[in-house]
Formats: C-alpha cells, sequence, structure tokens
C-alpha cells in the first residue's frame, strides 16, 4: 500500500470522485477506501500534485505500508537515492537508571560533545565512570546527497569489548505503537534538553519490533559491586534469606542478583571497557563512535569540609595526590600548589576562624580545592579547606527535585559560596528522621539521592541546617508530597485545597510513576496570565514520563461563576509565551471541567471571552471581478481556544453553503466555485466560533462583470 500526503490537489478524475463525498458528507475532511481496481493507476500516470503543509514549503509525505496500520522503510524497495554520507553522531549520553548509579558521580544523566577523529570517526574526549544501572543513548542523524533534510539511521549496534550488547534496525512500525518511540528514543532527555536521543537499550515496557535479539533490559549496563549496594540500601531482595548471607560480600553475588530478578543486564566488571556505538545507513555507509568507561565507585566522601588546623583525610597533602586549586572571586578556581596551612592559619584572625563578615566577601578568605588523583584521570569528589568560619545565614537557598522513577534526586543552590559544613534532614513517618549524605560539587552546588519510596505517600520535611547548630533556625525547610502510582493501578490524587483532580488509569505508563502537585502563585509565573483568576496554577509531574492512556485533569467551578461556556483548562507555551487549549468538557451536574491529556506539566483554567477576529482578503468588498471562479481566501486569528475543527465555521456564498479548505497552520480558511459565477452580485456571509463558544460574523458583496475588452 502506497500513501502520497501534504497534497495540493488531485487528478482530475480522483478529484471529481473525491468531490462528489465531500458533496454527499457535507465535509473537505473525508476518509474514502477504493477497493482493489476500483481506480487502476497506470505507471507514469499523474495522481496528485504536492502542497506544502506539515512543514511550510512543496514536498511530497510517501510511505509504504505493509497493511493499514504498519508502515515499511521505503528505501528497503530499492528506491534510485543517492546516499554517500554516514551518520552524524552529536552527543552521547550516560544515564543512571537506579538509586546510587553514577555517570562521572553525578546522579543524573550527562551528556558529552563527540569529536571527529577522522573521516566517519569519533570518540569521545575522556573516559567516562559509571557506577550501579546505567544505559547509553545517542544523538544521530543521517543525510542523502543533494538534500538538506535530517534522516534517521538505519542501524545501531552497540559492542562492549567487542561482545554485541544492543542491535535496533528500523525497517518497519505500527502505528497502534506510536506512543511507544519513547521508549526507543529517551523521552527524558526530549523533555529537558529538547533533542533526540536513541536509547541504546531496550526499556522496560518497548514493544517495538526494531531490535534483535529482543528482551526488555538489553544493552543496561551493571557494574559489579552494585548489588550489594542496592540490596543494603533498599527493600529489592526483601524476603530473601540467602541477601544476608556471605553471598553479598563475594564475587558471585551480582550474577546471582540478575539472575533472581531476571534482569538481562549486561554484567560489567570493574575496570576500564572498551565501547564502540556503530551507525548505519541503508546504502551501507556507516560511522563509528568509540569510548572508555570505567567501572568503579565513586565512594562519597564521610566528610568534604576540612580547617587549617585539622588532620587532612589520608594525612598527606602532597601534589603528588591530590590537584590543588584556589578560589578566586573573579576566575573561580585557579591551579594551586599544596598550601603552607601553617602560613595560611596565621593569616586567619585569633584563633583561625575569620570574622562571620569575611563570609560574605570570600576572597579575603584563603579557600582551597582538593581533588584526589585517581586511575584513568577519573575525577573524586573534591574536599575544600577552609578557615573554618560559618556565616549567621545563607540567603537565596534554591532546592529542586528531579523523580527518576526508583529514585529522586535533590540538587541545592546557592547564591553565596558555602564555607563550612552542613546537615540534610529528612523527616517523614515512614522512614522518621534520617541524615542524608550529601555531595558537594563545588562551594554553591550541592546534590543527594534517595529511594523514591521511601518519601512517598506521605509528607515529607527537608531540613538544611548548621551542623554545629541545636536550636538554630533551618537555613531551609520544605515540605513536599510524593504520591505513588502503580502502574497496574488507576490512582486519583487531589489537590490540597480540593479543586483539581489527577486521574490516571491503570497501564497508563509502562512504570510506577511518582506524582506531585503543587499550587504556583499565579502572580509570579512566568508566562502572562490572561483575565480574572478562576483557578491556581497546578504543577504536575512527572513531565518527563510519557503515557501511553489519557490522564484525566478535573477542575471544580464555583457555583457563582457565569458563562462556564467560556471556561477552558490551558497550559503554556514557555517559549512563545502564551497559553495552549488543553480542553474543556463539563460535568453540568458536579460542576466541573475536565479534559485528557498524554503529558503533565503547568495546568490552569482560563476565561476566553473574546469572539475570533477575521478578514476576508479575497475578494475585497464591493470588488469588482472578471475572473468568474474566484478564490474566496478569509484569515482567521483568536487569542485563546482557537478553534477545533470545519465544524466551527460555515461559508456562504449567495445563501448556499460552502465546501471549504481549513488551513490551521496558516489560519487560512480557503474555497474556489466549482461552477462558473453568474454576472452580477455575489454575496459572502461568514461565521466561525473558537472553543469557548465565541462567535464572529462578517459579510461582504462583489460583483462579476463580463471581460474587460
Amino acid at each position: 500500500m502506497a500513501i502520497y500526503a501534504h497534497l495540493q490537489k488531485f487528478s482530475p478524475g480522483l478529484q471529481k470522485i473525491m468531490r462528489r463525498e465531500q458533496e454527499r458528507r457535507q465535509k473537505y475532511s473525508v476518509t474514502k477506501y477504493f477497493k482493489p481496481g476500483v481506480f487502476p493507476v497506470k505507471q507514469g500516470e499523474i495522481i496528485a500534485y504536492t502542497g506544502r503543509s506539515g512543514i511550510g514549503y512543496p514536498h511530497l509525505h510517501f510511505e509504504l505500508r505493509k497493511n493499514e496500520n504498519t508502515p515499511i522503510n521505503p528505501l528497503l524497495k530499492n528506491f534510485n537515492v543517492k546516499d554517500s554520507i554516514a551518520p552524524h553522531p552529536k552527543e552521547m549520553a550516560v544515564i543512571p537508571l537506579m538509586l546510587g548509579s553514577q555517570a562521572d558521580g553525578r546522579f543524573l544523566a550527562q551528556t558529552y560533545k563527540i569529536i571527529k577523529v577522522a573521516p566517519d570517526s569519533y570518540r569521545l574526549q575522556q573516559p567516562v565512570q559509571i557506577w550501579g544501572t546505567v544505559g547509553l543513548a545517542i544523538d544521530v542523524y543521517d543525510r542523502a546527497d543533494g538534500a538538506a533534510n535530517k534522516f534517521s539511521v538505519y542501524e545501531i549496534t552497540l559492542i562492549m569489548d567487542d561482545t554485541v550488547l544492543f542491535h535496533s534496525k528500523y525497517q518497519f512500525f505500527s502505528y497502534d505503537k506510536t506512543g511507544q518511540i519513547y521508549l526507543d528514543r529517551n523521552y527524558r532527555l526530549l523533555a529537558h534538553k529538547g533533542k533526540k536521543f536513541f536509547n541504546l537499550f531496550v526499556a522496560p515496557g518497548n514493544k517495538l519490533d526494531f531490535y534483535r535479539p529482543f528482551s526488555p533490559g538489553n544493552g543496561i549496563l551493571f557494574t559489579e559491586g552494585y548489588a550489594a549496594q542496592l540490596t543494603r540500601e533498599t527493600d529489592a531482595l526483601a524476603g530473601v534469606s540467602l541477601a544476608n548471607s556471605n553471598l553479598i560480600n563475594s564475587d558471585r553475588f551480582d550474577q546471582f542478583y540478575l539472575n533472581l530478578t531476571q534482569q538481562p543486564y549486561s554484567l560489567l566488571k570493574q575496570g576500564e571497557h572498551q565501547a564502540k556505538i556503530i551507525m548505519q545507513d541503508i546504502r551501507g555507509n556507516r560511522s563509528t563512535v568509540e569510548l572508555i568507561l570505567y567501572v568503579k565507585e565513586m565512594p562519597i566522601p564521610a566528610r568534604q569540609w576540612f580547617t587549617f588546623s585539622e588532620p587532612f583525610p589520608t594525612g598527606g597533602r602532597s601534589d603528588a595526590q591530590y590537584r590543588w586549586f584556589r578560589r578566586n572571586k573573579i576566575s573561580g578556581w585557579l591551579p594551586a600548589s599544596a598550601p603552607d596551612f601553617s602560613t595560611e592559619l596565621s593569616a586567619t584572625t585569633g584563633n583561625g576562624h575569620s570574622s562571620p563578615s569575611s563570609f560574605e566577601k570570600t576572597n579575603s578568605i584563603p579557600v582551597y580545592k582538593a581533588e584526589k588523583i585517581t586511575d584513568n584521570a577519573i575525577p573524586a569528589y573534591p574536599v575544600f579547606i577552609t578557615s573554618g568560619t560559618e556565616a549567621e545565614k545563607i540567603p537565596n537557598l534554591k532546592l529542586k527535585k528531579f523523580v527518576r522513577d526508583p529514585f529522586t534526586v535533590f540538587t541545592l543552590q546557592s547564591k553565596t559560596p558555602i564555607l563550612s559544613p552542613f546537615r540534610v534532614r529528612l523527616i517523614n513517618k515512614k522512614i522518621g528522621k534520617k541524615e542524608i549524605h550529601f555531595v558537594a560539587r563545588d562551594l554553591r552546588h550541592f546534590s543527594f539521592s534517595v529511594p523514591s519510596f521511601d518519601i512517598a505517600d506521605d509528607t515529607t520535611t527537608i531540613i538544611i541546617g548548621h551542623t554545629q547548630s541545636t536550636g538554630e533556625e533551618p537555613l531551609l525547610q520544605q515540605k513536599f508530597y510524593l504520591r505513588r502510582i502503580d502502574r497496574k493501578k488507576s490512582r486519583t490524587v487531589i489537590s490540597a485545597n480540593g479543586d483539581f483532580t489527577l486521574s490516571v488509569p491503570a497501564e497508563a505508563s509502562v512504570q510506577n510513576i511518582y506524582a506531585t502537585l503543587e499550587m504556583i502563585n499565579r502572580k509570579t509565573f512566568r508566562v502572562p496570565i490572561p483575565g480574572d483568576s478562576l483557578a491556581p496554577v497546578f504543577h504536575v509531574t512527572p513531565t518527563d514520563v510519557p503515557f501511553f492512556k489519557s490522564v484525566r485533569l478535573t477542575f471544580s467551578l464555583r457555583n457563582d461563576i457565569k458563562n462556564k461556556q467560556q471556561i477552558g483548562i490551558y497550559s503554556p507555551n514557555f517559549t512563545k509565551r502564551k497559553w495552549n487549549f488543553v480542553g474543556n468538557s463539563r460535568n453540568k451536574k458536579k460542576s466541573e471541567i475536565d479534559a485528557g491529556v498524554k503529558y503533565l506539566g503547568y495546568f490552569t483554567l482560563l476565561r476566553d471571552s473574546k469572539p475570533p477576529k477575521v478578514q476576508i482578503i479575497s475578494p475585497r468588498d464591493k470588488a469588482i471581478l472578471t475572473e468568474k471562479r474566484p478564490v474566496i481566501k478569509i484569515r482567521y486569528r483568536d487569542n485563546l481556544s482557537n478553534i477545533g475543527g470545519e465544524d466551527d465555521f460555515r461559508l456562504e456564498l449567495d445563501g448556499k453553503f460552502c465546501i471549504s479548505e481549513l488551513d490551521p497552520e496558516l489560519h487560512i480558511i480557503k474555497f474556489q466555485p466549482e461552477q462558473p459565477l453568474s454576472q452580477g452580485r455575489h454575496k459572502i456571509l461568514f461565521r466561525i466560533r473558537d472553543r469557548a463558544k465565541n462567535q464572529t460574523q462578517t459579510q461582504i458583496t462583489f460583483t462579476i462583470k463580463g471581460s474587460i475588452p
């Protein structure tokens, strides 16, 4: 089956058939199937003319399908497309997938620029440290000779130490599995970075037919020694008696864990591993990316702050063991030699402590950073040496949380450098009061991760304060509520004020998710909010998990609100600083308004009380024309809800309904009479309404005269 789309018009014979069908249904957009042989086509015969809808300039959207719903790669049919260009890789991503997993010591996905070393040969500039359960992904595109378009690659292979761990080949695709494409491309990286990375592993729940051999989990890396850490820190093997035996400490435990949990992950021994990604197009042009992965846990230091008078962690401070840096307020960290701490100590006031006021003027306080030199130039967490000053208050602390399904990462950012230790505590009914070990990457940025299950379905308080303070007011205290939604069960989440509900059906996602629902102050929101205040802005997460079934958003409406048909649910477009219509289905009995979505984010209620603006571009009012089949072209604009489709407008010519073409991208409605119009005066009447039921009507007249000699 061949599909030709984004067309301007059909050939005369087919156009006549489709016109009859449009007249019969009184619609421009119709679907009609022909039985084999009803409309025969010969090779070389013109069947249609290309249009420009979709991408804005003339082109042909062409598909070959195995059946009605399964397109295949058309290049498999040996079309003569000139292509001597190999795929072009841009970035690599290394993605921690479970609690305690690391990519260069970080708990969140890290991306790396790819550098070219020879024609069609690329590599990463430096080794990447990994630990735990990790996935790789790559941002890559292909081109063909003489075309500016970017295409997908045909095959991708991940090889680790000469063993193939993952292979994908893009031959065909079923539209029944459209949502699953976000398991092949990394949806989380798309949501946060706006880039399309190909996963080099089969994500859980992925049922696409691209992979051989196929098994969810293929390509995921599992490092030696991680199973013991995972077992001790979580309930991963709860109820398994062997988990507490000497097996945990043996070199057989990782494979035991994978066998027991039935995970087809690839076990990597500690040390250096050579990885290669091969990308190939259908013409056999190939490129490669090589990288070194170094398997070793980057242990979180028990302490990261020391004073000049304290013993160093290992007792040694030589240049051979550490790389030293001294902080400069303007230039940041500058390379330095191992300092003479007795000199630095005497330079501070009295007993080695600077005055609290000097905290704000950190250039006057000697601050050093030491990074331990490790094998393979893999960085280690830094250690900071200061005078021991502790500030009375650290302003502008910002706490962010990143839910990564089985674990949640918290990041803390301070505008003022933190020169003394502080403590982080989590408090809820499930875990009680728990001291959290965090990591400082520098003096302004800190992070830690916890099992999402430990902080789910209970109000959790996070408290940040100085280590030496007891009754002192915390530097930061924040509460949050994380709701666990089992993928096999439906769940309803209700806002604190009871006015907003999120309803998630069973099997809406391929994984358990952890949702948050927070009210945002409308006055401080990043996108201006038009109209009266009908509801707060609700921030609903996760925003980086794809849904394969619609989840329902429901707002309660106050009884005193008038013209409720004008009210809809909207979400913001931060780039264009505007609001997009989501839906406005109403339950009149319950005084509610709801909408189905397959994504989460920011939502609020807005009123659209302004009708669409309309301009009849051609013909002009009272125009005198010689063309007896004039093209009627109308432009419309709407400020909020927009129009839903061709049922929302009506064009009449001399009192007769006209089947008109809608171009929603250009906001144009167009009609051309099939038969010549008679000489004389003619009238155009046009009505249009938006999805909030606001209506506009306009009319003009024009005159047809005979040919001007």
